[in-house]
Formats: C-alpha cells, sequence, structure tokens
C-alpha cells in the first residue's frame, strides 16, 4: 500500500507541476522563469533527538530539465541554502573545494548571506 501512496503523491507532483519554471538559479542573460519544470528536487528537512532523526519538513524544489542533468552529471554541484530558498551552481573543475564525484547538493542551513545577516542582527541585540 506504501508504493501506491508514493506512485500516486508523485503523479498528482507531476501533474502540479504544467505551468511552473525553475525554481534553481540560471544566468541574468537566461532567467529560470524561461525554463519549464519538469520535475521536483525533493529533500526532508528535521533534526536528530537523541539518535532519532525528526522529519518537519521537505522541500520541493521545482527543476528544469537542464538543472535536472546537472544533478545527475558529474560537472556541478548546487548549493542551496534551506533559510532563504537561494541557490547556487559551482562547476567543479574550476571550484577551489575537491568535490567527490558523487556529491550533487549541498544543503545548507544558512548561506553566507544568511549568515552576515543573523551576525548582524544579533549585533544589534
Amino acid at each position: 500500500m506504501e508504493m501506491l501512496d508514493e506512485g500516486l503523491q508523485k503523479l498528482i507532483a507531476t501533474v502540479d507541476l504544467e505551468g511552473t519554471t525553475c525554481g534553481l538559479k540560471h544566468s541574468a542573460e537566461d532567467p529560470s522563469e524561461d525554463h519549464p519544470a519538469v520535475d521536483y528536487l525533493c529533500q526532508n528537512l528535521g533534526y536528530d533527538l537523541d539518535g532519532n532523526i525528526m522529519i518537519d519538513a521537505i522541500i520541493q524544489i521545482p527543476v528544469c530539465e537542464e538543472c535536472a542533468n546537472a544533478l545527475y552529471g558529474a560537472e556541478w554541484v548546487l548549493c542551496y541554502c534551506t533559510e532563504c530558498m537561494s541557490s547556487q551552481w559551482i562547476l567543479k573543475s574550476k571550484s577551489k573545494v575537491r568535490f567527490d564525484n558523487d556529491v550533487h547538493v549541498i544543503w545548507m542551513k544558512e548561506c553566507p548571506v544568511c549568515y552576515s545577516e543573523n551576525v548582524q542582527q544579533l549585533d544589534e541585540q
């Protein structure tokens, strides 16, 4: 029964993509609004409570075909901030950081911009 539920949820999510555009960052010359979404990138969010993982949210990001292909390839890494929902692509060959081939997405609790804003708010208190 659980497999049926998962299959039904996937079908509903796919139908929901109609008219949706990519939710990931593209270039200024080629905005994400010009890229229709074909699938979702999903991630469970939660916390560790005494060794038990507690999921309290699920992020579903619509992605276009180009971004989906990049996520499956070995050339790019996507950095995604779960606080402000921003994204940034990193070309592995140009990065100072050496990523393993199986690293495709880095989920950040806060990006450098969010971190700076949070530190500034703490300083103001």
